[in-house]
């Protein structure tokens, strides 16, 4: 793509695909995990190519790099020249986007957050922390779990008498022992 277009195109690129990260459910500063949920195999873009691109930094990127950052950003192909023409982007529709890697099997962290969307399915907040895009599924769990036990009291571990916990406690919690 050539660097005929003024630099306020350039930003406002930037500035498109800034917002398009977020319709991905990323962040400002999860630029590092939408590399690596979305990047695709080597070669791909670099973080520092982001970060320049969505600031409106460079005025040329080869047509083979246009079409990497065009999928990146699940956009179709001219997206980039359409958006520095003054148009807006077009998404890719779930049918044409890239198929991302196949689902591998579910952690035990991820059933347990089922579990707690199962048994608090009228409650935004779990819902909202169980479903945080980029988060680890542990860390999930535990935003999950401090929250139902902070709301619904120490019962909230795992169900009466359902089976999980390893030591033999049934749902019961242990009392925390301090670090020594």
């Amino acid at each position: 793509m050539d660097s005929t277009y003024p630099p306020e195109a350039w930003k406002r690129l930037g500035k498109v695909l800034e917002a398009r990260r977020g319709q991905l459910g990323y962040g400002f500063r999860q630029r590092g995990r939408f590399l690596e949920d979305r990047g695709g195999p080597p070669p791909a873009p670099s973080g520092k190519m982001v970060a320049r691109l969505e600031r409106g930094e460079r005025a040329f990127y080869p047509p083979a790099t246009v079409t990497r950052l065009e999928a990146l950003y699940g956009l179709a192909p001219g997206s980039f020249e359409a958006v520095l023409a003054g148009g807006e982007p077009v998404p890719l529709s779930q049918d044409q986007a890239p198929a991302g890697p196949p689902p591998g099997p579910r952690s035990r962290e991820e059933e347990l957050i089922d579990h707690y969307l199962s048994r608090y399915p009228d409650d935004p907040a779990v819902r909202a922390l169980a479903g945080q895009p980029g988060r680890p599924a542990a860390l999930r769990l535990a935003d999950v779990l401090t929250f139902a036990v902070a709301r619904y009291g120490t019962d909230a571990a795992l169900p009466a008498g359902e089976e999980g916990a390893a030591d033999g406690t049934n749902g019961r919690l242990l009392p925390l022992e301090r670090p020594r």
